[in-house]
């Protein structure tokens, strides 16, 4: 069953001319309209009345080719339409020359050529004429000593199949050959017409032939790749309104004259592609060796053993039962469906370039095309907006033209603008635009006149309707500019959070900029300012706009006045300091600091304190690692002076009396140490964790 409409769509791609070829009557179908995109293609249709069975036949360059199987589109609207579209293939040409008996591909030389020809009956001059079939063409390699060198020479004989035996003709000294099987003969003036015709990159005819009968209008339509149009505008300061004129830049690059075309521009970026569709694709397919059953070994067997009906099913048991199934990619997902039975639903969708399904019923569905009915001088197309001509155009093949696109007033404010980043000492002549003209109009180049002078070249991005926008022309010269600047940086407070000092900073940056208008005439400028997110505007409290990365203010500027004009801007930023990595005469500075809040500071002073009783805790713990130190060497001394006096002697009495004081004392000042080092470890530590812990605010 074909769905019937008012227009209805069956587009066939076909390699094969009809076997009615000649019922067709050969008709024109003019470009009637064209609709050029800003992305860098152009939709192009044909319109024409015809009566019958017709056919119009298009001329392409080869590139073009893909871009019109993608998207070519044909309308009948006889009732008893039917299209086909025929195009030459364009087969990969090794593909094309492998298909030839005479097989061209890889440039082979007359050897190589005879050699995959092995059978075929030729003649050949030598000079002396030889008729016979090619027994195959081998290669022999001599060594032949010249002016005393040794050269080793490689020749090509063929081995000829003559009445009188076989011949072997070195091929250096064939002159001629001519195959005798006209067969062959026109294998290779295939061959050869294919090369020659692969390199023919001029224009390709596409056929579309139309079955229906009656007299009834017909279309057709298609995407080619075209120069991007551009845009440029003349704004006029001259008269009491401003007006903005608008032209669009096209070129006719085709081989075709455009004559009275309607004619639509679209601004957007449309997603485009070019896909190969012209070119055959062979898919690689696996190649299966056909088997082959081996012949039997001789069997030997050994001696058997008897299996209980047990162990016999324990071994069927371990074997896996494996159970087929089969998997089905493509439409809206993949669906598994176990064997041996295997139900496949189809469906199918379609789009417009006219699209075909079956469904399960074997009925064919055609999709209908609606046209887009475009009404009006402009309108919008999804994002896309469109500049409809009011006249047809007409340009002729390899040229180009300005085509209006806007002629209306538009608000406009002139202004000046300053913006340091740009130039210090002046600011530019420039204008306040609001797109009042009704139009989305495409980012270009705009000339600006005033008072009947050209004034200066502006450049503006895609303008949308009702958006207020800023263009600049020219430097103002009538204004100088002087800039001064100061910061300013304060601790406005300090808090304690997890062992770390945070101090709040406070950075205030002011720019000052003096206005001086030489002019006679009063001016309003515009003044830019970087905008950041870390900074944050104290003054101006007024902003005219803003950008992401601008403040805009207004500044009136009077005639032959001075103006000054100040900008603010502040930054709050935290510092964190560890404050174990402070000294304690850093922590006392801090605690006498007038941002500290009560809190803070006690909590510092404690922290103090804490370090102050560590601190005395590692001066005692020094003080007996130095006594000890003191009487070790002190002890070494009584043992040297032991060695020189007898023990029974009164002096040798007292030596032995203070070692033994010194020992006494070594062991009291060790268990003393040990116990001093533990003391200042937990106190260390009770410090760390009191700090770490610490958060005061």
């Amino acid at each position: 069953m074909i769905h019937r409409g008012i227009i209805v769509l069956g587009i066939c791609l076909s390699l094969i001319t009809p076997v009615f070829a000649d019922e067709f009557e050969e008709v024109d179908v003019p470009i009637t309209r064209i609709v050029l995109f800003s992305s860098g293609v152009g939709y192009f249709e044909r319109s024409a009345d015809i009566f019958g069975p017709s056919e119009a036949t298009l001329n392409f360059k080869a590139d073009q080719i893909n871009d019109v199987l993608k998207s070519m589109i044909v309308m009948d609207s006889a009732d008893d339409a039917m299209v086909t579209v025929n195009y030459a293939t364009l087969e990969p040409t090794a593909y094309a020359l492998q298909s030839f008996a005479i097989d061209l591909s890889g440039e082979p030389t007359l050897s190589e050529l005879l050699s995959q020809l092995r059978g075929a009956e030729i003649s050949i001059d030598t000079p002396e004429f030889v008729e016979g079939k090619i027994l195959g063409v081998e290669e022999k390699v001599e060594m032949v000593v010249t002016g005393g060198e040794t050269v080793i020479l490689e020749n090509h004989i063929l081995n000829l199949v003559t009445d009188e035996g076989i011949q072997a003709i070195h091929m250096d000294d064939v002159q001629n050959v001519e195959f005798l099987d006209d067969e062959l003969n026109k294998e290779l003036n295939k061959a050869l017409d294919v090369l020659l015709s692969s390199r023919d990159t001029t224009r390709k005819p596409v056929t579309v032939k139309f079955e229906g009968s009656g007299t009834r209008p017909v279309r057709m339509g298609y995407l080619n790749q075209t120069p991007v149009w551009k845009t440029s505008y003349r704004l006029d300061f001259s008269g009491e309104e401003s007006r903005l004129q608008g032209w669009a830049i096209v070129e006719n690059t085709s081989d075709t004259d455009w004559e009275d075309v309607s004619f639509s521009l679209v601004s957007g970026q449309p997603i485009s592609f070019v896909q190969d569709l012209y070119t055959p694709l062979y898919a690689s397919r696996p190649v299966i060796q056909p088997e082959l059953m081996e012949n039997l070994y001789p069997q030997t067997y050994d001696t058997g053993v008897g299996l209980t009906p047990e162990q016999i099913a324990a071994g069927w048991s371990e074997q896996t039962r494996g159970s087929s199934a089969w998997t089905v990619k493509g439409g809206t997902g993949v669906q598994e469906f176990a064997a041996p039975r295997l139900n496949l639903s189809l469906s199918g969708s379609g789009s417009v370039g006219g699209d075909m399904f079956t469904d399960e019923g074997g009925e064919d569905y055609y999709f209908d095309v609606a046209e887009m009915q475009m009404a009006g001088e402009t309108g919008a197309v999804g994002e896309l907006f469109r500049f409809d001509l009011a006249k047809p155009v007409t340009l002729e093949r390899k040229t180009s033209a300005m085509l209006p696109l806007v002629d209306r007033t538009i608000s406009a404010e002139k202004v000046g603008i300053y913006n340091i980043e740009v130039m210090e000492d002046h600011p530019l002549n420039g204008a306040y635009l609001t797109n009042d003209t009704g139009l989305k109009l495409l980012g270009g180049p705009i000339t600006v006149f005033d008072g009947d002078m050209y004034a200066g070249d502006a450049m503006i991005k895609h303008f949308s309707e009702n958006e207020k926008r800023l263009i600049s022309y020219a430097v103002d010269l009538d204004v100088n500019v002087v800039v001064d600047g100061e910061h300013e940086r304060e601790v406005t407070g300090i808090k304690i959070v997890k062992g770390a000092m945070v101090m709040t900073h406070k950075t205030v940056a002011t720019e000052t900029f003096d206005f001086k208008n030489n002019a006679t005439k009063d001016k309003v400028l515009i003044v830019e300012y970087p905008r950041s997110e870390s900074w944050k505007l104290v003054t101006p409290t007024e902003v005219e706009e803003t950008t992401d990365d601008l403040y805009r203010f207004r500044l009136e500027l009077g005639a032959e006045a001075t103006e000054r004009f100040e900008v603010s801007v502040q930054k709050i930023h935290d510092q964190a300091i560890g404050i174990m990595n402070c000294s304690t005469v850093t922590l006392m500075k801090y605690s006498e600091r007038g941002e500290l809040s009560p809190g803070a500071k006690e909590a510092i002073l404690g922290i103090i304190v804490k370090r102050q009783a560590l601190g005395t805790l590692k001066q005692e713990l020094n003080d007996m690692v130095a006594e000890q130190a003191q009487i070790t060497a002190a002890k070494a001394e009584v043992r040297k002076d032991l060695a020189s006096v007898t023990p029974d002697s009164q002096l040798g009495q007292r030596c032995m009396t203070k070692l033994s004081e010194y020992m006494d004392r070594l062991d009291q000042l060790e268990t003393d140490i040990r116990a001093k080092r533990d003391e200042v470890a937990i106190a260390d530590k009770s410090l760390v964790d009191h700090v770490n812990e610490l958060s005061v605010d």
